[in-house]
């Protein structure tokens, strides 16, 4: 099994609903992985633990909100990041480098069940 890696570039698209506003009509977002944290969930062990830190390829507005960075948390005890997933995605305007980066001024949430994968550069 393929695993996700700093480096890749990844499409972050919608998930159950049909027309999320964070993607303003569109397919997705192209990002690159930036790098990986502890998403510091006691009930996660591992690399389940891991939340991705990715940085899009364009800002994104989004309810107020822009920013060019993000990050994605897995959606399940188990995820473990292949290449290809489900996951919380948010938007920040700065790298997120640990969870303990993360605030209300400086990130929001966008959606619960979107979809990424790992696309040729």
């Amino acid at each position: 099994m393929e695993k996700l890696q700093v480096g890749d570039r990844i499409k972050v698209s919608g998930g159950y609903d049909m027309d999320p506003p964070w993607l303003k009509g569109g397919s997705g977002y192209y990002a690159k992985v930036i790098g990986f944290f502890d998403s510091g969930i006691d009930k996660r062990k591992g690399g389940e633990r891991l939340s991705a830190s990715i940085e899009f390829e364009e800002e994104i507005e989004h309810k107020g909100f822009t920013g060019k960075y993000g990050f994605m948390l897995g959606r399940w005890e188990g995820h473990l990041w292949e290449t290809s997933g489900i996951v919380h995605v948010h938007i920040s305007n700065v790298p997120i480098n640990d969870s303990s980066d993360i605030t209300k001024e400086n990130s929001i949430w966008a959606e619960s069940h979107a979809r990424y994968e790992r696309v040729d550069s």
